[in-house]
């Protein structure tokens, strides 16, 4: 995966899927919108909110995509793009922006999969005592195929900060299918390391896995 620059024109990358090299840049255009040029010429445009980025992904069958990261309040939005019959088309759903952290970007592409790594920050639970400088990122996983776009599992992996000190006892939910208190309790002062996260079909919250003293627990929040 590469990132491209805004307003540089490359010669080095394939973006259509013929197999050949092409002509492409790409530039700010009408207010919250990136349009896409080929050999100079305009192609198609996509939604891009406050200003964004471009990412060029060729995946292990050769198929290649447009990956395109770009800002809004409160996170960053990601839509992936292929180009089908004269345009640039998104194939992923709402599960990109659904099943990841809310300031999430693209990280890597692997095989048929491409990555996303984002932070939570801003909505960790808060009976946990965090700063600016512990930040705990979460990775998803999707697969990519030709004209088609799928989470691989709601479980995501944590990096980062993964430890915190606890500012409110609570006591954790057995699984991550319903919300209850009959997990183990954690007191005020403990130190807890989450270990994934879990990302409900709902949308609203995430399940964070805890894990205190050799014993784990979920944590919704």
């Amino acid at each position: 995966m590469r990132k491209l620059t805004k307003g540089k024109t490359y010669t080095a990358y394939d973006v259509t899927g013929d197999g050949k090299r092409d002509t492409f840049s790409y530039r700010q255009g009408e207010t919250g919108y990136t349009n896409f040029y080929i050999n100079g010429k305009y192609i198609s445009r996509t939604w891009t909110a406050r200003g964004g980025l471009v990412y060029w992904a060729r995946i292990t069958n050769g198929k290649v995509f447009l990956v395109v990261n770009y800002s809004l309040y409160g996170g960053h939005g990601n839509t992936i793009l292929q180009y089908q019959n004269g345009k640039f088309r998104p194939v992923s759903g709402k599960a990109l922006e659904k099943y990841n952290f809310p300031f999430a970007d693209p990280s890597r592409v692997a095989g048929h999969s491409i990555f996303f790594t984002g932070s939570n920050q801003r909505y960790l639970p808060k009976v946990f005592v965090n700063n600016d400088n512990d930040i705990l990122y979460a990775t998803s996983q999707f697969r990519l195929t030709d004209g088609s776009f799928k989470l691989v599992t709601r479980y995501l992996t944590v990096s980062g900060c993964t430890t915190y000190r606890v500012k409110t006892g609570f006591r954790c939910s057995t699984s991550n299918k319903t919300r209850n208190t009959s997990g183990i309790y954690v007191p005020a002062g403990a130190s807890v390391k989450i270990t994934r996260v879990f990302m409900p079909t709902d949308g609203l919250g995430v399940w964070y896995q805890i894990s205190y003293k050799n014993s784990t627990g979920w944590l919704y929040s």
